[in-house]
């Protein structure tokens, strides 16, 4: 991508952001996209998954616990303000 901003991730998996730079509207928006990347992460095929744990089993990468824990994320966030 040419940037990793909130607002091209959020546009790239169609997410509204209208508010940008209001800080409610920003962690709203951070909050759904982490959703939706914990889905994608969810859903990867064992196979590979197993591949990451492998390549992920002696690293200090600080996102690690994000494959390593990988479970089914139940709740949904609704906007209520």
């Amino acid at each position: 991508l040419p940037s990793y901003s909130l607002e091209t991730i959020s546009h790239l998996y169609g997410l509204d952001h209208n508010n940008k730079h209001r800080a409610l509207d920003d962690s709203i928006a951070a909050m759904h996209l982490f959703h939706i990347l914990q889905n994608e992460i969810e859903n990867i095929p064992e196979e590979t998954y197993q591949q990451i744990l492998s390549v992920l089993e002696n690293s200090t990468w600080r996102m690690k616990p994000l494959f390593t824990n990988r479970v089914k994320a139940n709740t949904k966030f609704t906007k209520s303000c």
